[in-house]
């Protein structure tokens, strides 16, 4: 029992568990961005509302609208040369608008969303 624990993976479980409960809340957070009803403040971060906060690690989103795609980043981890998260795009998202360096993860989770780590 003892060696199944050791080869759990805790952060992909999270990360997975991340996805799924918060997923209709970032579906509404998308849909106040297409609205207009949240603004992007410079270089695209947008200041979630009070109830949204918690569907990004730092209550703020990263919104890409210069093209006619609409991307955002709702990050789980956002250091000073790196970022990990959910991407939100209507096609496959640019990721240079969001790549702080080195891209080490990105994979399609389900339409419209992907997941993405940099360093």
């Amino acid at each position: 029992m003892l060696g199944l624990l050791f080869n759990v993976n805790f952060t992909q479980v999270w990360l997975s568990l991340n996805f799924d409960i918060f997923l209709h809340s970032r579906e509404d957070v998308v849909a106040l961005v297409r609205s207009g009803q949240l603004i992007s403040g410079s270089y695209g971060r947008t200041e979630l509302p009070r109830q949204y906060l918690w569907t990004s690690c730092d209550g703020t989103i990263d919104v890409d609208k210069s093209t006619e795609t609409m991307e955002i980043l709702f990050c789980t981890f956002s250091g000073f040369d790196s970022v990990a998260g959910y991407v939100y795009s209507d096609q496959v998202p640019n990721l240079n608008h969001f790549s702080r360096g080195k891209i080490l993860e990105f994979q399609k989770l389900q339409e419209h969303w992907f997941w993405l780590s940099t360093t």
